[in-house]
């Protein structure tokens, strides 16, 4: 008996959320209420306060929200009825989006491997020639030598820099290519879209942008050697022309530690 006494004192879990979510709402109202009489207060007190216009705002708040709710709640609705009744067509929808998205991806992928490619191919030529004029142009007889030689230089590099930019234009053309034929074969929209997230993956832009630097800085380090080893030769037959050259190429340094090198190289000839 004492049992069944106990538990007729006990609330069902489905109750017990019932209740929760009316106190819930219960006190929402009370909040809404409270606030609503505040507003009120306030109002009555500050000068020039219309409450036409207030609940006219209040009134296009409230028709916002009521539409917002409206549109929200339709799409809802029509997302689980398309679940429930076609959940086929919403599984196609939901592949066909990765798909897009996919392609998307792999196109832009490939965008972005064209212009590192040629950063790097414009990088490399403009280095070497660089390298080259450093290393020649101090044997050199005059100015007119000089000269000639860069504009040599200079041609070459617009030549190689044509050539590897054809060579780069027929892979990225191959890799536009495979990405039409896997969206114009006949697997499903869910291993087209694996296709292509492995092209894009198999790009690996980071690692081309990595080894882009690399590259770079090792150029870069082998064109500042020959630049001060160009500077010691000089100070031994002319060191205001050395202090010359040295004060020029301080203006491409980027680094502090070249630009401390130099000026010590600078202190050491003056």
């Amino acid at each position: 008996m004492p049992d069944d006494y106990s538990d007729f004192t006990k609330l069902r879990d489905d109750d017990a959320k019932h209740l929760g979510n009316f106190s819930i709402g219960l006190f929402g109202l009370l909040f809404i209420l409270l606030f609503l009489v505040v507003i009120y207060a306030l109002g009555e007190r500050v000068q020039g306060f219309r409450w036409q216009t207030f609940r006219n705002g209040i009134l296009t708040l409230g028709m916002i929200l009521l539409a917002v709710s409206v549109v929200v709640g339709g799409f809802t609705l029509v997302i689980r009825l398309t679940a429930q009744y076609a959940p086929e067509a919403l599984h196609r929808m939901a592949e066909r989006r990765q798909l897009n998205k996919a392609r998307r991806t792999a196109t832009e992928s490939i965008s972005e491997k064209q212009r590192l490619s040629e950063e790097r191919a414009r990088m490399t030529a403009r280095l070497q020639a660089t390298y080259l004029f450093e290393k020649e142009s101090g044997r050199a007889a005059n100015a007119q030598t000089t000269r000639e030689f860069r504009e040599a230089l200079q041609s070459s590099v617009m030549r190689s820099c044509e050539i590897a930019f054809d060579h780069i234009t027929r892979v990225i053309e191959q890799y536009e290519r495979v990405v039409a034929e896997i969206e114009e074969c006949q697997l499903p929209s869910a291993q087209k879209a694996e296709l292509l997230n492995a092209l894009t993956k198999q790009l690996d832009l980071a690692a081309t942008e990595e080894r882009n630097k690399d590259a770079q800085r090792l150029m870069e380090g082998e064109v500042w050697k020959i630049r001060f080893q160009k500077a010691r030769l000089m100070a031994q037959r002319n060191p205001d022309s050395a202090l010359k050259y040295l004060r020029e190429i301080m203006k491409e340094a980027t680094s502090q530690r070249l630009k401390e090198k130099i000026n010590t190289i600078i202190d050491s000839l003056a």
